[in-house]
């Protein structure tokens, strides 16, 4: 990977949780567990799932034990488990 395309990949994942916040804005909470078919995620599915990864990720990465995770990390601001 060139250092230009790792540096914009970067960037893209720091600004994620601006994206993410203001994607979900545009969708009231009641909407939140609206599933569109049976085979398909919910908006709140799909934020689980994502928060799941996050956490997975960090411990992968050398991060700290998942009862040591911050209570500021981002899906907490979003509706996740510690809202």
């Amino acid at each position: 990977m060139a250092p230009s395309e790792r540096h914009s990949k970067i960037i893209a994942y720091g600004q994620a949780y601006e994206l993410l916040s203001a994607a979900l804005k545009q969708f009231p909470r009641e909407m939140w567990q609206y599933k569109p078919g049976p085979e398909r995620w919910s908006i709140h599915e799909i934020m689980v799932r994502l928060a799941d990864s996050e956490a997975n990720s960090y411990i992968r990465c050398g991060g700290s034990s998942p009862s040591r995770v911050p209570r500021s990390w981002p899906m907490t601001r979003i509706g996740g488990p510690n809202h």
